[in-house]
């Protein structure tokens, strides 16, 4: 029993945040068996509820350990067959509950539930608290990285409404491109998920994608939505928004570099591109797959100078220009996407 107990322990205390589970299951159930126990039940508790965590039973049905427990009565003892005890007495116990504590605060239960008449020694009554202070340890620990784990996911999503919120000021000057930015971020990360290219790539490009345009709040909505040819000088203009958006982005401690990726998203390889005309490796990855991205959605799409040209012109573009102004490795994966996967926006 000493054995198995210190075994279970070591188990719990060593596991990660993964594996919690999995090792609490397998420690319920060799600790059941060790018991002869019909069943253990470890449960959180929050704001005077019992929220089920674990549960080891040797049948299907769950039995309320826990329906009739006053928590009040716990503060200074534990429940023997439905009848709270300040003192362990050597007899027959079907049904056991103790609290379950964390810096002198009631966290959780764990309850012991016996089928047939079970003789218990203070020798293993003793073992059975030891076990549930190893089951306060890992609770109070569940609960701090549950806690921290959600305000990670709200910080998440505050994250991402800034950026769909950045996203959106371009809107407000181009309508016309309306969902342009979007559905530009999709396709690339499609790309760079067909490349096998990681999370981490992946997710930067979405993002560098959704503020691709961001540089175009500065420039005047006529020429953004002029119908007809720009002239040099317009043309000019349009030709600076990669630049004023890295020179707001730069100020973002991203931890990807989504500024750069935006400053080259209109470079080519063969250095016929813009703001500063690099070329082949000098140019990320992820600029790469966001500069073939825009451009099958762009033509895709339609412009307030012409109408939507349609996929197959988009794709022709690319292929026909694989190697001189797009990446070779770039455009096969996205013809795949869309000649083999049939990946639509």
């Amino acid at each position: 029993m000493k054995q198995v107990c210190e075994r279970i322990k070591n188990n719990l205390l060593s596991a990660s945040c993964v594996e919690l589970n999995n090792v609490m299951d397998n420690s319920l159930a060799e600790f059941g068996q060790c018991l002869n126990a019909a069943q253990i039940n470890v449960h959180l508790l929050e704001d005077q509820l019992h929220q089920y965590l674990w549960m080891r039973t040797s049948g299907k049905k769950e039995f309320p350990i826990f329906e009739k427990v006053i928590i009040n009565e716990l503060e200074d003892g534990y429940i023997i067959n439905g009848s709270v005890q300040t003192e362990f007495f050597e007899d027959i116990i079907y049904q056991l509950v103790l609290p379950l504590r964390s810096e002198g605060r009631l966290i959780g239960l764990a309850g012991f539930l016996w089928t047939a008449e079970n003789k218990m020694v203070k020798e293993v009554f003793d073992q059975i608290e030891q076990i549930c202070q190893t089951f306060s340890l890992v609770l109070a620990r569940k609960i701090k990285e549950d806690r921290a784990l959600s305000d990670i996911h709200q910080m998440e999503k505050i994250f991402m409404q800034t950026v769909e919120a950045f996203s959106s000021i371009v809107e407000i000057s181009d309508p016309y491109t309306s969902g342009h930015q979007s559905r530009t971020g999709e396709l690339a990360r499609a790309i760079a998920r067909k490349m096998n290219l990681g999370y981490d790539v992946e997710h930067s490009v979405y993002l560098a994608s959704l503020l691709h345009d961001l540089g175009k709040f500065y420039i005047p909505a006529q020429i953004l939505n002029k119908p007809g040819r720009l002239t040099e000088i317009e043309y000019s203009l349009i030709k600076t928004h990669p630049s004023l958006g890295y020179q707001i982005l730069k100020k973002i401690d991203f931890p990807w570099p989504i500024a750069d990726i935006v400053l080259q998203h209109h470079e080519k390889i063969n250095g016929s591109g813009y703001p500063y005309g690099i070329s082949g490796d000098d140019i990320m990855i992820e600029a790469k797959i966001l500069c073939v991205a825009d451009v099958v959605e762009s033509i895709s799409s339609h412009r307030p100078y012409r109408p939507a040209l349609g996929l197959d012109s988009a794709l022709f573009e690319i292929k026909e220009k694989q190697g001189t102004l797009y990446d070779v490795d770039v455009v096969e994966a996205t013809l795949d996407l869309f000649i083999k996967d049939k990946y639509q926006f």
